[in-house]
C-alpha cells in the first residue's frame, strides 16, 4: 500500500479520518501538548480541565493515499515530506528548512 509522507501547515488542521472513524479526535502532523492550553472548572462537576491545544509534530507522518488527503497537498493544508509524496500529489517539494540551534 502505497503512503503519503507529510507536515502540518501553519494552523491548519488536517482530521485523520481512520481516527475519526474510531471516535477519535486527531489531526494529520499533529499532537496535544499537555502543558498548552486555558484551564477551566466544569460547574456541574467542579473539576478542572484543561482545553486540548494541537501543536505540529517534528517528524513527518505516514498516511494512506486517498483522496482527501492528495486534495490537502493539493490545497497547501499538507506539506509534502518528500519528492515521491510530492510527485504523487502533483505538488511541488519544498525541502524543510533547517532548525536554528540555540
Amino acid at each position: 500500500m502505497q503512503k503519503l509522507r507529510v507536515r502540518a501547515v501553519g494552523s491548519v488542521m488536517v482530521q485523520d479520518y481512520a481516527a475519526m472513524r474510531s471516535g477519535i479526535r486527531r489531526f494529520i502532523g499533529r499532537k496535544v501538548d499537555p502543558e498548552r492550553g486555558e484551564t477551566w472548572v466544569d460547574p456541574e462537576t467542579q473539576l478542572k480541565h484543561r482545553q486540548a491545544v494541537f501543536v505540529p509534530m517534528e517528524e513527518p507522518e505516514e498516511v494512506p493515499v486517498c483522496a482527501e488527503y492528495l486534495k490537502a497537498l493539493k490545497a497547501g493544508d499538507l506539506e509534502a515530506a518528500d519528492e515521491a509524496t510530492a510527485k504523487l500529489a502533483g505538488v511541488k517539494f519544498v525541502a524543510p528548512t533547517p532548525k536554528k540551534e540555540k
